[in-house]
């Protein structure tokens, strides 16, 4: 029973004691004693004071809000300059998307690269496409590339790589190439065909001894003109004497001999053919070469004193030889039968 009356007196004094707590604190801030509570966003609440632009948002720096770009927020054409959004110079890549650049005026805009033309040389077409890396690419154009070269190699300006089957090419462009040995349109001078080497040659078949590009006596093999013994060798004993487009090893003869196998009766072997001594020799007026043994040798031409008109010239047997008065006499005009100019 003494128990129950504790319980019961308990309950009756905690209402008691929760309300004098209760009463106390009304006390508290009663007296200007109060709790206070730090606001749960409040560098939100200092920028919306400021109304920053989308440019600039605001960041609170040191317990102070201040409106700042970023790296992203000045957006295209515009940069992010020690808080402040500038203009980018034109033709910079700035923010702009990929295939345009900065106009200069806070924007991006879509430059032409080709005007004015930056290609030239053997590759002067120029091709802009947004897709290709450098904005734009040149390529060939049909007489563009140099004497024996042609416009003929199809590439993919995107992939920046030659392709052998133009279709598959993204951006499809052109480049020279050689031609062929021997090929024709490579934009070589009229009568030249294509040599292989990027260069071009004579219209010339190999074998061929009237070849233009060729000297006299040689003979185009096919890639050069050479004479016919070039790079000939004979047998022990005999010697390559050249002849009209061919070779030909034959006995082995000195310069200077007179019977020499290969040479026709009177000839001499010079030490590179057969000739008559008289060739290529020229005698003084009045005077005719003759043939010697071995050599060349310039004698009086037979002739008249009298008469200085090629229609007096008559046989005269003292003609040439010294006469009385001391003077030797020459034909004073041209003998038809020995072919040479005599004067007195």
């Amino acid at each position: 029973m003494r128990k129950f009356l504790y319980i019961l007196a308990f309950s009756f004094v905690m209402p008691s004691v929760c309300l004098a707590a209760s009463q106390k604190l009304g006390l508290m801030e009663d007296q200007g004693i109060s709790v206070v509570k730090e606001p749960i966003n409040k560098g939100i609440d200092l920028c919306e004071k400021l109304n920053c632009p989308p440019t600039a948002p605001c960041t609170v720096e040191n317990g102070s809000p201040t409106c700042r770009c970023t790296d992203t927020s000045c957006g295209q054409g515009a940069q992010c300059v020690n808080g402040s959004c500038q203009n980018c110079e034109k033709g910079t890549q700035c923010n702009c998307p990929s295939g345009k650049l900065a106009d200069g005026n806070g924007a991006c805009e879509s430059p032409d690269y080709c005007s004015p033309n930056p290609c030239k040389g053997t590759t002067p077409l120029c091709t802009q496409d947004s897709r290709i890396p450098a904005g734009y690419a040149c390529g060939c154009s049909s007489n563009s590339c140099g004497a024996g070269s042609k416009c003929s190699v199809p590439c993919d300006a995107v992939k920046l790589v030659c392709v052998k089957d133009p279709a598959t090419a993204v951006v499809l462009i052109y480049n020279c190439t050689y031609c062929e040995d021997g090929e024709t349109g490579c934009n070589c001078p009229a009568g030249q065909v294509a040599d292989g080497k990027g260069g071009c040659r004579a219209n010339c078949t190999a074998g061929q001894t009237d070849c233009p590009m060729c000297s006299e006596g040689q003979v185009y093999d096919g890639t050069k003109c050479r004479m016919p013994c070039d790079g000939v060798v004979c047998p022990s004993g005999y010697q390559c004497q050249n002849g009209d487009g061919t070779a030909c090893c034959t006995t082995k003869c000195y310069r200077g001999q007179l019977n020499c196998p290969e040479c026709l009766s009177g000839q001499v072997y010079d030490g590179t053919k057969c000739r008559y001594p008289c060739e290529g020799v020229i005698c003084p007026l009045g005077k005719q070469c003759q043939n010697g043994n071995g050599k060349g040798c310039c004698v009086a031409v037979p002739g008249v004193l009298q008469g200085a008109s090629p229609t007096n010239c008559v046989e005269n047997p003292d003609c040439g030889k010294r006469l009385a008065n001391g003077i030797i006499g020459y034909c004073q005009c041209i003998r038809t039968d020995y072919n040479a100019r005599t004067g007195l």
